[in-house]
């Protein structure tokens, strides 16, 4: 167990690499999530945040990606298969584009491996992570537009300003949808 002090004197606890080590491949990737998401937006202290996000750093650098690194690329077969099918589930869950993004340049190598089984998961792993962040940047451009059109209406905006950003809009809003069908 890794243990860091709070200033009050309480202590938080979070499982040691060693233990991780025997996790399967895809397992660290999900805990380091799950601890980004839940645990650390509870401790106000910043020097607890830091301190526990540099050790979530190193189970990364050190355990997470070398561990699923090694099983994706030199497992045995049904492994990788398993593990690639995995990722791909991790990869459709809420959160868990941006779980999969530590570990997207080796998936990307994948998306070319001679099992199709991997290949076809890690190409999908891949489109889901595309997908979300043209979701992201479809919410950013919704809210974008929410301003301009109250601008529009004050005059701040000329009409071609408008129709420009707001055929950009349509158009990513277009690519959106049609890969929710």
């Amino acid at each position: 167990m890794k243990i860091f002090r709070k200033p009050d004197g309480g202590i938080i606890q979070i499982v040691g690499k060693e233990r991780i080590q025997k996790w399967d491949a895809e397992q660290p990737l999900l805990f380091i999530g799950w601890v980004r998401d839940n645990i650390l937006s509870k401790y106000d202290d910043p020097r607890v945040k830091k301190a526990i996000e540099e050790y979530l750093n190193e189970i990364t650098e050190e355990v997470a990606i070398p561990k699923l690194v090694n099983t994706l690329k030199s497992g045995p077969v049904e492994a990788r298969v398993k593990t690639a099918q995995r990722l791909e589930e991790i990869s459709k869950g809420p959160g868990g584009p941006d779980l999969v993004k530590t570990a997207l340049e080796y998936v990307k190598e994948l998306a070319q491996d001679e099992v199709p089984e991997v290949a076809k998961a890690a190409s999908n792993v891949l489109k889901n992570v595309d997908k979300a962040e043209k979701k992201k940047t479809y919410s950013a451009k919704r809210k974008q537009m929410t301003q301009l059109d109250k601008k529009l209406a004050k005059g701040e905006v000329t009409d071609e300003e408008y129709m420009q950003l707001r055929k950009e809009y349509l158009h990513l809003e277009e690519e959106v949808g049609a890969e929710e069908e």
